[in-house]
């Protein structure tokens, strides 16, 4: 199911509140980390040092704690990076759409839907926001491949 799907229909059948579009997003981004953890865990579970861990006698939870999460960490942070990226387009695709915090806000969504009624006299009103959005998702996407990188 797409974020922005599964975020509007959380959205519409809770209420439009700051609490309930963190909700969505939180939500609709769960099963990205649930998968890449598994992946991450299965992968690192059959490497050498962790068998041999297993084989001196350590348990299972200290196995886990010392050999397999450390090595799974740099993975998730990087992703938590770029899902917060992903997390700002949703959330400024809700407010664009009127499904976000009510009006006296100013989510960047919100402030790119009401200048685009004032289009053709002032073109900043709709460009400002969107170059924002767009280079704190760049930005977040460039942190992010550095994090990942950086082994």
């Amino acid at each position: 199911i797409p974020s922005l799907l599964l975020a509007v229909v959380i959205v519409v059948s809770l209420g439009f509140a700051t609490l309930h579009v963190a909700i969505a997003v939180g939500v609709s981004s769960i099963a990205v980390f649930a998968r890449l953890m598994s992946s991450e865990v299965m992968r690192v579970k059959k490497l050498p040092f962790v068998e041999s861990s297993f084989l001196i006698g350590g348990t299972g939870l200290s196995t886990l704690l010392h050999h397999v999460l450390p090595h799974t960490f740099r993975s998730v942070l990087a992703l938590a990076v770029l899902q917060f990226g992903a997390a700002i387009l949703v959330i400024s695709g809700l407010a664009f759409l009127g499904y976000g915090d009510p009006p006296p806000s100013s989510d960047w969504g919100y402030l790119v839907a009401e200048g685009k009624n004032y289009l053709p006299s002032y073109l900043w009103l709709v460009t400002c926001p969107g170059v924002v959005i767009v280079l704190t998702v760049l930005s977040l996407n460039r942190i992010s491949l550095r994090v990942r990188g950086a082994s």
